[in-house]
């Protein structure tokens, strides 16, 4: 798989040639549907893809499962459906496309048609983007997750720090593989930082002020409030700017230093 990146685009592209593809979906298809079936895939045109059984056909209720196991929409559904047959050789670049992000772990923004080859424009791995690629978040089932009430009493119960808090933590964690909490250190003109932890009821920030030597953060739980798409907005903005700001800084200062010391 070659990489390019476009950094006045800033983003990352992948070209796949057509045989890796094949070979990609088939080992996918093979951890849905537990067989193996050899693939052609090809350009069709200039703007669309398909895949092709060398050998056997696609049931109805093979399709399904592929089909449900990349959660696919109705669109996609009706498009890779037949609608007078039991079996089909093949699908299309719709259905291809979601085989392919699974596959891959990735996402991408569009895809560009070759001869020879696929390319992936925009691509974002789940190393990088684990919650945008994986759908974690969306596909959250809200009943395994504690409700800010009792989120709330624990806490007020056990002192309202950031110790106290990581027993949620790892509740979380041991359940989802990931602790859906996230520390936001920058002030909002308010309090010097806050929590962002995921509840059955939404996005609660926990915003603190000061800190312990031992128990860390000192939780504000009067200000605890849930987050709405506006205040989420905000936070992001300002993350986005201090963070932007503070390493192109810091990326300047490396380079100074990387300069002094061929100076020297």
């Amino acid at each position: 798989m070659e990489k390019v990146i476009d950094k006045s685009r800033a983003y990352e592209a992948y070209r796949l040639a057509w045989d890796d593809i094949a070979k990609l979906l088939s080992d996918q298809i093979k951890a849905v549907l537990g067989r193996r079936f050899l693939l052609r895939v090809w350009p069709e045109d200039q703007g669309y893809w398909g895949a092709r059984a060398l050998h056997g056909l696609f049931s109805v209720a093979d399709l399904n499962r592929l089909l449900d196991a990349v959660q696919a929409d109705a669109e996609t559904r009706m498009e890779t459906l037949p609608e007078d047959s039991e079996a089909v050789h093949g699908f299309g670049m719709t259905l291809g496309s979601l085989l392919l992000k699974a596959a891959l772990q990735a996402d991408w923004k569009c895809e560009m048609v070759e001869d020879d080859a696929l390319w992936l424009i925009g691509f974002v791995s789940s190393e990088t983007r684990p919650y945008t690629v994986s759908g974690l978040l969306r596909t959250l089932n809200p009943d395994t997750l504690m409700s800010a009430k009792d989120i709330l009493t624990y806490l007020k119960d056990n002192d309202s720090t950031d110790r106290t808090l990581s027993d949620i933590r790892l509740r979380y964690y041991a359940a989802h593989g990931n602790e859906l909490c996230w520390r936001y250190p920058i002030s909002d003109g308010i309090h010097a930082g806050a929590f962002i932890l995921a509840t059955k009821d939404g996005y609660l920030s926990l915003p603190y002020n000061s800190m312990d030597e031992e128990d860390y953060e000192i939780l504000v739980l009067d200000d605890a409030v849930f987050h709405d798409l506006a205040s989420l907005t905000t936070f992001l903005s300002d993350w986005e700017d201090f963070s932007a700001d503070l390493t192109d800084a810091m990326r300047e200062m490396c380079r100074i230093l990387e300069g002094g010391e061929e100076d020297a």
